[in-house]
């Protein structure tokens, strides 16, 4: 099961699809941890998240490493389902705490970018697929 689970398709389509998916968030992983991009870096985006969003301090961890790490994995091609999976539940609790509230398109704040990398990667994460 394990080696299912971090094996990787050499499908092409897959391959388009972890890169986009990776390309997209990795720059959002990078303002989580590092502070670029306008980001607040790791002490700040762990008080965001756990003083305004409520979030336990663990699963802001793991978000925060399914933004970056994940991401790079993605690229990489290296354990893409538990990265996808990763990336995935992350973007669903966002649209779902975050974004939501501002309607679906991404003008004000909208939850579609959150929605479409979530969905995007949920293919990616399935065990029937790549």
């Amino acid at each position: 099961m394990f080696r299912h689970l971090f094996a990787t398709s050499d499908d092409p389509a897959a391959l388009v699809a972890r890169l986009a998916l990776g390309v997209v968030i990795l720059p959002h992983g990078l303002q989580k941890t590092l502070g670029w991009f306008g980001g607040a870096g790791l002490s700040g985006t762990l008080q965001f998240f756990t003083d305004n969003l409520g979030i336990p301090a663990l699963l802001a961890l793991l978000a925060i490493a399914a933004e970056s790490l994940g991401a790079l994995a993605l690229v990489a091609g290296f354990a893409t389902r538990a990265a996808a999976l990763g990336v995935g539940v992350t973007m669903a609790v966002a649209a779902a705490l975050v974004h939501l509230d501002h309607g679906f398109f991404m003008n004000w704040h909208g939850s579609q970018a959150a929605r479409v990398s979530s969905s995007t990667s949920s293919p990616s994460a399935s065990p029937l697929c790549c």
